[in-house]
């Protein structure tokens, strides 16, 4: 319990260390705030750090519903709003029909010795700025049927003489138009802010880059080497995080695919964080699939739709977005617990994976808490994300660095075996035949002891006989004395004796024992398939023969029996290399003795009157 909890403090500590650490660093690093008001007068600003970048805070005025010319303003008598910044402009007294309709304007008062430049968050679909009564930018959608996605933009503010600047800006946006701006308008001089507009390009396509590297890569692995899910987990993972990156910072999605539609842009950002939830929590499964129950990880799983069906009621429903920031909670947690449980349970590389996971929820906690930061993106979530890319790249190249290993390891030990097997393939069919008599003396020998403790014990005696035999034969590769078999025989018989009283044994031998060398574990083998498939499958007493008959040039073995016999079906298909599971008897000694002397069993057999299995080995 302690180790539980040490764990549950340690994780949530460097989260909560990490996080105020970065969230420090970006505070420090935000614009400074520059002046504004309603008036010349009250936007007036002594000193302006051409090496700074400022974003623009005070009053702005704000006239709902209405695009009011700058040749009218004087004229016009509605009552103006006054605003803090572009967000505010979403509000019930800007809508008409289904678009935000409104006219913002205030006032720069600045050194005139500085160019200076505007950047215009992504905060609506349409609009047109114009500068001391000029129209110097616009989008190419506006007022159309058909509005683009929002993208920031910079613009290059006229050198003004006296450094006083009217800056009009008239929205026409739909209202569920999505956007992941601050609502800020940053302020600087031009070549500084078009350098910051550099950087957050060159930022999102690098760190894009490493996304669609890494997805190449794993695609390259899976396609050629492995086709494993932890795998496709992770090419999953890859696309949401590049997808994410494009479409949390719009400028580079609007780079990629210039003029895109609205609607198309809203879809697309809808799915981007249920995508990432999703490929995470896949990917976490994949590696400890054993930690969650597979029921709950598809509840949570489900749970990710929300976050999209908010997005398509256009925000509408207060309940609904709060079951959305339960749904992305509930899967960030499901994560923290695999992390929690992959430690606790010393799992294969759980460290390394509770690192992504303090890195994912970093990179929430920064997304979330600075959401109405002059800049948001991309510097503080960009870090975490491609730290947690590598991090799990490198998890991944461990894992199979590891499996690599353990593969060379039992493949060189395979290669060994298989060495010392095939050497010969008679060692090998020998090897085989090694246990079959053992497994079915066992067996009764286990039956004995409840049954018949005595005739256990007198088992026991003759199948010890029978193992220091077989174990003196040092190498199976090769031939035993004709002798040294019949001790194995004679070992055999007697167990077989004591298991079934009523079958009869019988040698006919010369009286002088054959000197010839014949392979190990031949003869045996012949008299228990007489006993297993001949005396024991018929009615009468059972009676097996051994005879043993020399020539000249050969020695000849007949393993005879009274048995049921069989047919020559039945005769034709002990030849062939049996099945797994079956006996390997019959197959495997007339294989041995083909490659010893070219010569293989013959099989004599009637139904019902019995069975004679003979070979002959050269002298």
């Amino acid at each position: 319990m302690k180790k539980k909890i040490c764990i549950i403090i340690t994780i949530l500590l460097i989260i909560v260390g990490v996080y105020s650490a970065l969230l420090f660093l970006f505070r420090r690093v935000q614009p400074e705030p520059f002046l504004l008001g309603v008036n010349y007068d009250a936007a007036s600003e002594s000193y302006m750090d051409p090496e700074r970048i400022y974003h623009l805070k005070g009053e702005m005025e704000c006239y709902p519903k209405v695009i009011i010319t700058p040749q009218n303003f004087g004229t016009y008598e509605s009552t103006k709003q006054i605003i803090h910044n572009l967000r505010e402009v979403r509000n019930k007294d800007c809508i008409i029909n289904d678009h935000y309709v409104a006219t913002v304007r205030f006032f720069i008062n600045a050194p005139s010795s500085i160019s200076y430049a505007l950047f215009f968050p992504g905060e609506y679909c349409e609009y047109m700025l114009t500068v001391n009564r000029t129209a110097i930018s616009y989008t190419s959608t506006f007022r159309s049927e058909t509005p683009s996605f929002p993208s920031p933009k910079l613009v290059v503010l006229p050198h003004a003489d006296n450094g006083e600047y009217e800056i009009i800006l008239y929205i026409i946006s739909p209202t569920n138009s999505v956007s992941n701006s601050s609502g800020h308008i940053l302020f600087g001089e031009a070549n500084m802010m078009s350098s910051l507009v550099n950087q957050r390009n060159t930022t999102s396509i690098v760190l894009c880059s490493i996304a669609l590297i890494t997805l190449f890569f794993c695609l390259i692995q899976y396609i050629a080497v492995r086709r494993e899910r932890v795998l496709t987990s992770f090419i999953l993972l890859c696309f949401a995080v590049m997808f994410r990156l494009l479409m949390t910072d719009t400028v580079s999605i609007m780079q990629f695919f210039p003029g895109m539609q609205y609607q198309l842009g809203a879809i697309i950002i809808s799915l981007t964080m249920p995508a990432l939830c999703l490929s995470m929590l896949y990917h976490a499964h994949c590696l400890y699939p054993s930690i969650v129950p597979t029921n709950f990880l598809m509840l949570v799983g489900s749970a990710q739709i929300i976050p999209l069906l908010n997005s398509l009621s256009l925000y509408t429903f207060p309940a609904l977005q709060i079951a959305t920031y339960a749904a992305h909670a509930a899967a960030y947690f499901t994560l923290l617990y695999y992390a929690y449980r992959a430690n606790y349970k010393n799992y294969p590389y759980s460290k390394l994976f509770a690192t992504g996971v303090i890195l994912f929820w970093i990179y929430g906690l920064l997304e979330f808490s600075t959401k109405m930061q002059p800049v948001r993106v991309p510097y503080p979530q960009f870090y975490p994300f491609v730290a947690f890319i590598v991090l799990e790249l490198f998890l991944l190249a461990k894992k199979y660095a590891d499996q690599r290993e353990a593969e060379q390891y039992y493949t060189d030990e395979l290669n060994r075996t298989l060495e010392a097997m095939q050497a010969s393939e008679s060692a090998f069919l020998n090897a085989q035949m090694k246990p079959h008599f053992l497994y079915n003396t066992l067996n009764t020998i286990a039956d004995l002891c409840v049954s018949d403790p005595p005739k256990a014990i007198s088992l026991i005696s003759s199948l010890e006989d029978y193992c220091r035999l077989i174990l003196s034969i040092d190498n199976v590769d090769k031939t035993v004395p004709l002798s040294q078999e019949m001790e194995l025989v004679s070992a055999y018989t007697s167990i077989e004796k004591e298991r079934f009283p009523s079958i009869n044994f019988y040698t006919d031998f010369p009286i002088r024992m054959p000197r010839v060398e014949i392979p190990p574990l031949t003869l045996q083998p012949l008299i228990e398939n007489a006993i297993k498939h001949g005396v024991r499958k018929s009615d009468k007493p059972g009676a097996v023969t051994l005879r043993i008959r020399e020539s000249y040039d050969q020695v000849t073995f007949y393993v005879s029996d009274n048995g049921c016999g069989m047919s020559e079906e039945t005769m034709a298909k002990l030849f062939e290399q049996p099945k797994e599971n079956k006996s390997i008897g019959v197959y495997n000694i007339d294989k041995r003795l083909k490659n010893l002397y070219n010569l293989g069993l013959e099989i004599d057999s009637t139904l019902g009157l019995g069975t004679c299995v003979s070979f002959s080995v050269p002298k």
